[in-house]
């Protein structure tokens, strides 16, 4: 299972967000911060950025299922 970050810096004003002392080298957009379940159940905060690229590949096996309209 991955490890949880140590510690997670979001400097609203300059938009620099650093993960465990590393600044994260992507751009990003809408650094939300909230509260999630961790792993055991407990309180944990958290952050929910979207990360924005040149190019995304998403592998899934989902297969659409169209709504049957009446």
């Amino acid at each position: 299972m991955a490890e949880l970050a140590r510690e997670i810096l979001l400097d609203t004003e300059t938009g620099v967000l650093v993960v465990d002392g590393a600044e994260f080298p992507w751009l990003y957009a809408n650094g939300v911060p909230s509260v999630e379940d961790g792993p055991d159940g407990t309180p944990v905060p958290a952050i929910t950025v979207t990360i924005l690229a040149s190019q995304l590949e998403i592998i899934s096996s989902y297969t659409a299922v169209p709504d049957e309209q009446g």
